[in-house]
């Protein structure tokens, strides 16, 4: 699959994970990625809340980074559970259920065969343990993942057929185990807390 890095022009206050991708590997690329929190000013939100990120976005560029092809704001983003899902084809290729309705950002992939996928955080809380700053080093690339932990953008080249029938789990089939274990695990926790509680006021 595509692993996203460091971008080089990253600072304290704003920070870019970038991937290259190319159709020579797939038709398109779906990502899914914890969204972090951030004060949805459009909405009259105060910036000075308890927030994991000021900003962050998802933007497609040409190989070379000179041009954009479109970007997705995180207030535009649709989240189903917290979680967020992007998906980077050509419009000709893009699934049916890559849409706003279906809780699914879609960005076009443009003209060349290779592109840019990057995704800006800026202004990461002190608590926030998700942000890409903390990969403070290039030699951290390589531990990206495991540094960010939901909040990475896992990604895999896919094709609109398996999209269209199975959404971003038919796409990233092992991320979508991981997590329903995760889910089932939090539920059984939940049940057996529940119990204990009714247990100690008999």
């Amino acid at each position: 699959p595509p692993r996203s890095t460091l971008f080089p022009y990253t600072t304290l206050f704003r920070s870019y994970l970038q991937v290259l991708v190319s159709h020579h590997w797939g038709q398109l690329v779906v990502f899914h990625l914890k969204a972090p929190t951030f004060p949805n000013t459009t909405h009259g939100q105060s910036v000075y809340g308890s927030f994991d990120l000021r900003y962050w976005s998802v933007c497609v560029y040409d190989s070379g980074g000179n041009y954009g092809w479109g970007c997705v704001p995180d207030q535009d983003a649709p989240q189903r559970g917290g979680w967020v899902t992007y998906v980077v084809s050509d419009a000709a290729h893009r699934p049916a259920n890559a849409t706003s309705a279906m809780g699914v950002s879609w960005l076009p992939w443009g003209p060349q065969n290779e592109i840019q996928i990057m995704e800006r955080n800026m202004l990461p809380a002190p608590r926030f343990p998700g942000a890409s700053q903390r990969i403070a080093i290039p030699a951290d690339n390589a531990k990206a993942a495991a540094i960010m932990g939901s909040y990475y953008p896992t990604s895999a080249y896919c094709s609109e057929q398996a999209f269209e029938r199975g959404g971003w789990q038919a796409c990233l089939p092992a991320l979508a185990k991981e997590l329903a274990a995760t889910k089932g695990t939090r539920k059984h926790k939940a049940h057996k807390k529940r119990k204990a509680k009714r247990k100690r006021r008999r």
